[in-house]
């Protein structure tokens, strides 16, 4: 899923936090990383599907915008390995690790 939303800190912490609590789950069941290729995050690190729904990926942003983005996404209990983070990224996304069973 692609959110278009305004790139600053609130519009973007906001709308994941929504999308979370959308999806399900516990913020620990999420991983939040950094990127400038969406397509190789997805596929060759975290070896997913794109088509499925439990990610969120969000618009361009600016460099402190997803630094303060992933720093309250980690701080409120999601994943991140700085690894898998790319350099110059310009956006920011959330890949739920496990979905939630219902």
């Amino acid at each position: 899923m692609y959110i278009k939303i305004d790139p600053d800190f609130i519009s973007t912490a906001s709308e994941f936090v929504n999308c979370i609590q959308s999806f399900g789950g516990s913020f620990n069941g999420w991983y939040v990383g950094l990127t400038s290729n969406p397509r190789h995050s997805f596929i060759n690190v975290h070896n997913a599907n794109m088509h499925d729904n439990g990610w969120i990926l969000s618009s361009s942003c600016p460099s402190y915008v997803l630094y303060f983005v992933k720093k309250f996404l980690t701080s409120m209990g999601c994943e991140n390995n700085i690894d898998f983070d790319m350099e110059d990224s310009d956006r920011i996304y959330l890949y739920q690790m496990e979905p939630v069973r219902v």
